[in-house]
């Protein structure tokens, strides 16, 4: 009788686990934009705004997708591929949002393919602006994460969207903190970044397996893991 109740005991904490939602993620270009779902709520986040967050309701499912409905916002997701329009990502299903007139669309689930990793996944020191080393002591940085990139000027953070495609990145619309830049050189520096981020960058690896990006006009940035 024991190890028969604790096999359904077993059983039914296994099934619970099973039945409780992952985290799902969707994101959109022009305008860059994410959303996150998970049990709790469901998290909409501009690239250049305020994120709107709300509890997440009960979800409506049917045999082309889900959809989730409250008085601020309703996502639709149908299960169609969807490419993002700035990577050779594709995923598996096609997302809408809406909040009262705006409305945004783009892509959600896991990227198909293990290839959708790229060699920009990760997080690096930037070493190296238009080959000069970067103002003493300011350490800029720069960290990919699937379609998002976020970093430190060395005087402001940002982040933001980026795209990758047959070997170059691009970034879009980038939010940035508004610290002042004083003396060092920082604020030049933060200029120069923030540019070249914005133009389509070649990406390379060099003989010290470091990431070279490299834009139209020769300059760019060496970047190192950190």
């Amino acid at each position: 009788m024991r190890l028969a109740a604790a096999i359904a005991f077993g059983l039914i904490v296994t099934l619970a686990a099973q039945a409780q939602p992952q985290s799902y993620r969707a994101l959109g270009t022009e305008p860059f934009w994410s959303l996150t779902i998970d049990n709790n709520k469901m998290r909409y986040q501009p690239a250049d705004g305020r994120p709107v967050t709300v509890a997440t309701p009960r979800v409506h499912t049917s045999a082309a997708g889900d959809r989730y409905q409250t008085r601020v916002m309703t996502v639709s997701i149908t299960h169609l591929r969807c490419s993002d329009g700035m990577s050779d990502r594709v995923y598996p299903d096609t997302v809408a949002i809406r909040m009262g007139k705006l409305v945004r669309k783009g892509c959600g689930g896991n990227p198909i393919g293990a290839a959708a990793a790229t060699l920009l996944e990760g997080e690096w020191n930037i070493e190296a602006i238009d080959g000069r080393p970067p103002a003493a002591r300011s350490n800029p940085y720069i960290a990919f994460r699937g379609a998002r990139l976020s970093g430190n000027t060395g005087c402001n953070r940002f982040s933001g969207g980026f795209g990758f495609a047959q070997g170059r990145v691009q970034a879009g619309a980038l939010a940035t903190t508004r610290r002042a830049c004083v003396g060092n050189g920082v604020a030049a520096q933060e200029r120069r970044l923030l540019t070249l981020l914005s133009r389509k960058l070649s990406v390379s690896r060099n003989p010290a397996s470091k990431l070279v990006l490299t834009a139209p006009d020769g300059g760019g940035l060496v970047l190192a893991p950190r």
